[in-house]
């Protein structure tokens, strides 16, 4: 017969000193000994498969990304790979909503929306011209000639 915790209510396996690996680190951090939270993970598993905590299917332990410190992800593989492409467009679709449409961009220094026309030309720039618009890229010429005249490394 396997042994259980000694904590009241507790069913998990012992570990050392009449205590769970959930209550041996409670005591061990100083803490004063509590229930630990049900995880839903645990009853949702077998050996076959998991549920799914995005979709709520069950499904093969093949259908889950596994953790490098073993074990596998909550999520099935679709699930992640859906929510990561919703994250991205969301992400991109509000970047270049937000600093640049088809007449000009936001500069990245004074953040004000100025046309294209008055920013300097970049070739490594995916819309052909700098971030900082032409003001702000003389300041920062203008700052840096002086620091360096000056004797200060920019």
């Amino acid at each position: 017969m396997e042994r259980t915790c000694s904590f009241k209510g507790c069913t998990r396996k012992l570990l050392c000193k009449g205590l769970c690996l959930g209550h041996y680190t409670q005591q061990r951090r100083g803490q004063t000994l509590r229930p630990l939270a049900f995880s839903a993970e645990h009853a949702k598993r077998d050996e076959n498969g998991t549920v799914c905590k995005k979709c709520n299917e069950y499904k093969p332990h093949e259908e889950f990304y596994d953790r490098a410190g073993g074990g596998s992800y909550s999520v099935c593989k679709d699930c992640q790979i859906e929510a990561a492409r919703r994250n991205y467009d969301k992400q991109r679709k509000g970047f270049v909503r937000a600093f640049r449409d088809e007449n000009g961009k936001v500069c990245t220094r004074c953040k004000e929306y100025k046309p294209f026309e008055e920013y300097y030309r970049d070739n490594n720039s995916t819309d052909g011209k700098q971030s900082r618009c032409g003001k702000c890229q003389s300041k920062a010429q203008r700052e840096r000639y002086r620091k360096k005249k000056e004797g200060v490394s920019a």
